[in-house]
């Protein structure tokens, strides 16, 4: 279980509540800056000039033929056959991300008598973490020579347009951390209308419905099957496939980063 050392409470919309302890007080008397209309743009924050949600629908709108372009150029760039299914997961490259796990499970995967026969391509991206992160790429990159029917592509830091494409390429978003506060890629995988598959943590139960995703319980060898029966529950199954797409979509709709990120506004410019 989390013991962080400074317990937060998670509030119904995913951001933490501050804590009881004081603020600093070279922070509480500093003037925050207007921020209640913000918006989620790839990887950073940044203004809204308004925060009607018909804006954010329209520059969707206005992006998504891109978006479906750039990923056929990253079909075309990476030579991915047309009935490949697609896996990706998206974050630093750091031990608590649970990368080996995946890699782990994959490999047990193509072991067994249920690995499907269509081609299986599996995203890794993200950058080395700065602590432990070269020396567990390392390890990861090892794990990924072993697979001989998975190919894995670690296309390294992805954000913009690129990170988009990768999101509108994919069939599932896997989320193997052992243990997150809050799933930000997950929640801009959503956003993109892809079911995901988590290992059981704070991060993923505050977020993920039965109806677009499947939280995974356990750890070791119990967690890595039934990772992989998930696997093959949502990539197996068209329909199902396409109905959770539609509620993620339908659940990021009615939770946008700008309302969140209001909120969180709100929050941080109350009194002590």
């Amino acid at each position: 279980p989390e013991t962080p050392e400074d317990p937060i409470e998670i509030l119904p919309w995913g951001c933490p509540q501050p804590s009881a302890n004081p603020m600093p007080e070279h922070l509480s008397q500093s003037s925050f800056s207007p921020v209640e209309r913000l918006h989620h743009c790839g990887s950073t924050i940044a203004p809204d000039p308004t925060s009607q949600r018909s804006n954010e629908q329209s520059a969707l709108a206005a992006t998504s033929g891109t978006r479906i372009e750039t990923a056929a150029a990253l079909r075309a760039e990476y030579g991915i056959q047309s009935d490949a299914h697609i896996l990706l997961c998206l974050s630093r490259i750091s031990p608590e991300k649970g990368q080996d796990f995946l890699l782990k499970t994959m490999l047990e995967w193509e072991q067994s008598q249920s690995y499907p026969s269509r081609p299986i391509w599996l995203f890794i991206c993200g950058a080395a973490a700065f602590m432990n992160g070269p020396r567990y790429e390392k390890r990861l990159r090892s794990l990924a020579a072993r697979l001989t029917k998975v190919r894995v592509i670690f296309p390294g830091y992805v954000t913009g347009a690129r990170k988009l494409s990768f999101l509108s390429l994919a069939h599932i978003y896997l989320f193997p951390s052992s243990h997150e506060s809050y799933g930000l890629t997950l929640v801009e995988a959503l956003a993109s209308g892809l079911p995901a598959i988590c290992r059981d943590h704070s991060g993923a139960r505050q977020i993920l419905s039965s109806e677009f995703g499947i939280i995974v319980p356990e750890s070791g060898e119990s967690a890595r099957l039934g990772f992989r029966k998930a696997m093959e529950r949502i990539l197996m199954d068209d329909s199902l496939r396409s109905s959770m797409s539609r509620a993620a979509s339908e659940w990021a709709s009615r939770w946008p980063f700008s309302q969140s990120a209001e909120r969180l506004a709100a929050l941080l410019q109350k009194p002590c």
